[in-house]
């Protein structure tokens, strides 16, 4: 689960796909590789008229849906190792490292849920940001935003 490659996948190097017109080649690409997420990353490979990708901004962390947990939780998925997965990410974050972008999604139920990066998410929260980079993946029949803001940084 964890990174081999972290100063790949950035918000940086997700903000230059996006500028190159290649921003669901890089989702892909860190799907299938960092995010270790096959299933999404098919999906997203293979649902370009259903599908659309919205550049990375920054989100209201409370604004997302979680859907992974630890063991007791009412998560759709349950990770048996989360508090240790957390402390990793914690550890990594506190030392410098930027996590990738949290993908959300409003394809499963009304509102916005994370479908990769619940770990960052949590960790994220747990050292007390506020928001963070998002992409967000929209069903072209539906209309939902996350409140953002153009505002950087951590929070």
């Amino acid at each position: 689960m964890f990174m081999t490659n972290h100063n790949r996948w950035t918000v940086e190097s997700a903000q230059k796909a996006t500028e190159k017109g290649a921003l669901r080649k890089w989702l892909v690409n860190y799907l299938k590789n960092e995010g270790n997420n096959l299933k999404l990353a098919q999906t997203v490979e293979e649902s370009t008229d259903k599908m659309k990708i919205e550049p990375p901004k920054m989100m209201l962390l409370s604004r997302m849906k979680i859907m992974v947990g630890p063991p007791g939780s009412k998560r759709k998925w349950i990770d048996k190792d989360w508090g240790k997965n957390i402390e990793k990410f914690v550890k990594l974050i506190e030392s410098g490292w930027s996590p990738p972008p949290i993908i959300v999604t409003d394809f499963w139920k009304p509102g916005i849920s994370i479908t990769d990066g619940n770990h960052r998410y949590e960790a994220l929260k747990k050292i007390g940001y506020k928001k963070y980079w998002a992409i967000q993946l929209r069903n072209k029949n539906k209309i939902t935003d996350l409140e953002s803001s153009p505002a950087q940084g951590s929070g």
